[in-house]
This record gives C-alpha cells, sequence and structure tokens, in this order.
C-alpha cells in the first residue's frame, strides 16, 4: 500500500496501527483501533483530507473482510459510510455482500430496507421480494418486531400498487402472533386492525406466542449484552441449551433461523457450527449441512478447524466425494502435523480410486 501521497495525519496513524495488524491480521480489535483513529480525523474539514481519509477506509474495509467477511456490523457500518458520502450505487453493492455471508443477521437487513425505502424510484415489486426474504431470514428472530413494523409501514404506503394486500398483511399477522417476539404488545392494534384476523383468533394464537416468550425470555436477557466477542464456555452453552429446547417448540425453519442466530453471535464457533450441520444432516439435508461446515472453516483457529474438517471429511466420504474428500485431508494434515502419518495410508487408498 502506498499513502506516501496522503495527509500526514493520515500516515502518522497508518504506521502506528500497522504492526499491530502486520502480527495480527485476523484480530478484529487491531482493525477496529485503526478505524477508530482514522474516525476522529474528521474534526478536519479540509476537503483534500476527508477524500483521502474516505480512500483510506474503503481500502481498509477491503481488506478487513478478506479475513472477516461474517462480522455484519462492519459491513452495515461501511454501507452506511458510502451512502453519507453520495455514494448510493457502492452502498447497495456492500449491503448485498454483507447479507451474502450474514443472510440471517436482522441488524443488517433493517438497515438495507431502510436504506432502499429512503432512496429515490423505490421498486414496490423489487422491495416486497426483498421484504419477503428478509421474512424467510429472520421472521421468527426474538427481537424482528421492527421488522414486521417495518413491513407494515411499506405495505400500508404503497397498497394501491400492491396486489392481495390485506391477505399479505394477514400472513404477517399468522407468523406474528405464533413468533416469541421482543415487544410483542406493539404489534397488537396492526393485527387487529387486519380484516383478515379476527380478534378472538388473535387472542387465541397469540396465547402460544407468549407462552413461548416466558420460555425464551431467560435466554434473550442473558444474551442481550454478547456481541460474539471473548467467547466463553457458558455462552456457548447457553446458546446449546437454548436450541435444544427450541426444538421441542419451534417448526424446523424456525430452528435454522435460530442456528443462524447463534453462529453470527458467535463467529461460528464450532460446537455450535457440528450442532447446527448435525441439525441439518438428520433431515436429509446434506448440502445445508456442507455450506455451514465450509462457512465455519473460514471463522476458527486451528484446533476447531480440525474438529469441523473431520465433520466434513466424513461427509464428503459418505457421499462418495473422493476429490473432496482428499483436498479436506490435505487440509486436516495443514492444521495438525500429528494427523500426517496417521493419515499417510489413508490419503494412498484414496489416491489409488482416482
Amino acid at each position: 500500500m502506498n499513502f506516501q501521497n496522503q495527509d500526514s495525519k493520515l500516515s502518522q496513524i497508518l504506521q502506528k496501527c500497522s504492526e499491530h495488524l502486520l502480527a495480527h491480521p485476523s484480530r478484529v480489535s487491531c482493525w477496529e483501533q485503526l478505524i477508530y483513529e482514522i474516525r476522529l480525523a474528521t474534526s478536519d474539514e479540509r476537503t483534500d483530507f476527508n477524500r483521502a481519509r474516505h480512500e483510506t477506509l474503503q481500502l481498509i474495509a477491503r481488506v478487513f473482510f478478506r479475513h472477516n467477511p461474517f462480522l455484519s456490523k462492519y459491513w452495515r457500518w461501511h454501507a452506511i459510510d458510502e451512502f453519507h458520502h453520495a455514494r448510493s450505487i457502492e452502498a447497495k453493492s456492500i449491503f448485498e455482500r454483507g447479507l451474502s455471508f450474514s443472510s440471517h443477521d436482522i441488524t443488517l437487513w433493517l438497515a438495507y430496507l431502510s436504506y432502499r425505502l429512503t432512496t429515490t424510484n423505490v421498486n414496490v415489486g423489487d422491495l416486497l421480494h426483498l421484504f419477503e426474504e428478509a421474512r424467510h431470514a429472520i421472521g421468527t428472530n426474538y427481537y424482528a418486531s421492527e421488522f414486521y413494523k417495518l413491513y407494515f409501514s411499506f405495505l400500508e404506503a404503497y397498497t394501491p400498487e400492491i396486489n392481495n394486500h390485506e391477505q399479505k398483511k394477514a400472513l404477517l399477522g399468522s407468523q406474528i402472533t405464533l413468533c416469541p417476539l421482543y415487544n410483542h404488545a406493539s404489534l397488537q392494534e396492526r393485527l387487529f386492525e387486519s380484516g383478515k384476523l379476527s380478534s378472538s383468533s388473535v387472542l387465541e394464537t397469540s396465547k402460544v406466542g407468549h407462552l413461548l416468550s416466558a420460555y425464551v425470555y431467560y435466554f434473550e436477557r442473558e444474551l442481550l449484552f454478547f456481541e460474539g466477542l471473548n467467547l466463553s464456555r457458558q455462552i456457548i452453552s447457553l446458546w446449546s441449551r437454548y436450541i435444544d429446547l427450541m426444538k421441542a417448540w419451534l417448526p424446523r425453519f424456525a430452528i435454522f433461523q435460530l442456528y443462524e442466530r447463534a453462529l453470527i453471535s458467535t463467529n461460528f464457533e464450532d460446537t455450535i457450527v457440528i450442532s447446527y450441520s448435525n441439525f441439518a444432516l438428520e433431515r436429509g439435508l446434506f448440502n445445508k449441512a456442507r455450506n455451514v461446515l465450509k462457512k465455519g472453516l473460514l471463522c476458527n483457529d486451528d484446533m476447531a478447524r480440525t474438529r469441523i474438517l473431520k465433520k466434513i471429511l466424513m461427509l464428503e466420504l459418505y457421499e462418495g466425494n473422493v476429490l473432496r474428500v482428499r483436498d479436506y485431508l490435505a487440509q486436516l494434515i495443514c492444521c495438525n502435523a500429528e494427523y500426517l502419518m496417521a493419515l499417510k495410508g489413508f490419503v494412498l487408498k484414496i489416491e489409488s480410486l482416482l
């Protein structure tokens, strides 16, 4: 990177943080410190400095996301920063790239949908498709109340342009009454207004949601201030117990969403990754299990990668994907040299099948 032509203040900041980054390129705290130092420089209002600052942040973001693609809040911050610099197309692209890695992150979805609603030339059909995509990804999230409020507001604002408007509101109402949502009461007025849901049906189905809320409140309260850094075994155990309890109450698609929340919260901790893959495998969803395991390989240290590699190796072996088995064996040996001699004969057998 050549920063010789940029403001000396930026150069000083980069020099100050570069040693830590070179030593620990995957350590989030080092990147946060660098971004924080650069943002502090906003007190200088010179146009050339702000341009240099913005270009530097863009470059840092590209490198950062290569190391940390699943930390969704940084995608959100980066997209909003681009939007504030009147780079709407770039902001949209960043949001979409972030969602390709964190498609079940509720804060990223809310920021993206709000951004799309505030831009000019709103395409109602595209937005309706996006809201439905978001509903399938985050609709059972405990904190989805704000999403449903935004969805209802969208439907009401563009009523003449949306076919089956009331039926869509009724569908939302049906899902809301069955979900254990934070601030559930704030949505009651909207539900009673829907012509497709009677007061008695709303009250009856709400009993299920309120009962379920009583069970999940303990877990959500404990997880409230947890952001996925400095993991402890207690937090992993809490997520595992939470998911196991919900398996008896929630439909399969809701359990998938809960697992996705756990992955985001724990930055793809290997215990959660393997548990999620087992849940998918038990239901014959081999590709889903494979995708979860492959994502887990991007976010863990060598010991955790070893455990995930063993799991994905057995999956590929079961399905007879010999070339993939060979590749994952090579990765396993790179993670843990102790496997070299133990696997040597097995590797030779795999080679003979090629």
